[in-house]
């Protein structure tokens, strides 16, 4: 055995670096998984199609969605009445856009591609926007009484609740009374302020007060200013039924009560029963109206009563 191995050294050491030859089963398998991954090449690629496809698709029916939209509302500014002619040509535009989105580019691999139902434009714009109801018209502010006191008081007014119930008490007491010339009314009259008095330069003056044409029961401060003057001092007093109140502007240094330089009268029907503020022209001595001559006065009513004995 060592002498055939001795001999057949070379041919064992020969045989030892040579490599089997590949039998056909081989062959076979290497071109089987070179075949599959072809396939599988393939079928990437059809996937990929087949995204790019739906991607494109997908696309499509967002612009016809938005298109939808932006027709409706175009018709829905243009008002609620279509006429026939716009439906009808605006029907065969749509079936046009629907149709181009309907069709869908083949994949690679030359396989059909389904259609897509599209999102129909035409149902959507069936109704017409329609724009939201104006809001009713709210009633115009009515205006304040002549007679609630002024916002620009110099001092706070009585709150209208307040003379609300005077005047209530007011009417309660008339309607006590068949003879309207025994109520006797309160009030509180303040002089505010005179713009132009009629006096001469450097003249120092007052305003009194009186009831009808008696003589001046109350009298102000003096004033040296002819432009403007301004008091603000205020007095209480009783009036009948009907009477007038009298405001006389008069030298300081006069004792004639009923003496003036201007004066002016407010009325019962512009004071009574709700009060007054305002500003009254100043007359003259002759009577005439002073131009820009006025006297403000603020009259508030705080009640009434019925006069008893020889009141």
């Amino acid at each position: 055995m060592g002498a055939n191995c001795a001999s057949n050294g070379q041919a064992c050491a020969q045989g030892g670096s040579q490599q089997s030859p590949r039998t056909p089963k081989g062959e076979e398998d290497d071109v089987s998984r070179l075949t599959m991954w072809e396939q599988d090449v393939e079928a990437v690629k059809e996937e990929a199609a087949k995204r790019q496809q739906r991607r494109e698709q997908e696309a499509a029916a967002r612009q016809a969605r938005i298109e939808a939209v932006e027709m409706a509302a175009e018709e829905g500014r243009g008002g609620k009445e279509v006429s026939g002619a716009t439906k009808t040509k605006t029907k065969p535009e749509k079936a046009s856009k629907e149709g181009k989105t309907k069709e869908a580019p083949a994949s690679k691999n030359g396989a059909p591609v389904a259609d897509v139902e599209m999102p129909k434009a035409e149902e959507r714009t069936k109704e017409p926007a329609q724009e939201p109801p104006a809001p009713p018209a709210l009633p115009s502010p009515t205006l304040a009484s002549p007679t609630l006191p002024s916002p620009t008081l110099l001092d706070s007014a009585k709150p209208q609740a307040v003379d609300g119930n005077v005047q209530k008490e007011i009417e309660e007491v008339r309607k006590t009374v068949a003879d309207l010339s025994l109520v006797r009314y309160l009030l509180e009259v303040k002089i505010v302020s005179a713009k132009n008095v009629p006096a001469e330069e450097k003249q120092q003056f007052a305003v009194g007060l009186a009831r009808c044409d008696n003589a001046v029961k109350f009298r102000t401060k003096t004033a040296a200013t002819r432009e403007k003057a301004v008091w603000n001092q205020a007095s209480k007093l009783q009036i009948a039924h009907g009477d007038f109140l009298t405001f006389r502007v008069q030298d300081k240094d006069s004792e004639d009560p009923m003496a003036f330089i201007a004066r002016t009268n407010l009325d019962f029907d512009r004071m009574l029963p709700a009060g007054f503020e305002d500003e009254l022209d100043l007359e003259d001595t002759s009577g005439n109206k002073v131009a820009g001559s006025v006297l403000k006065v603020r009259v508030r009513v705080h009640g009434a009563r019925v006069a008893t004995g020889q009141e």
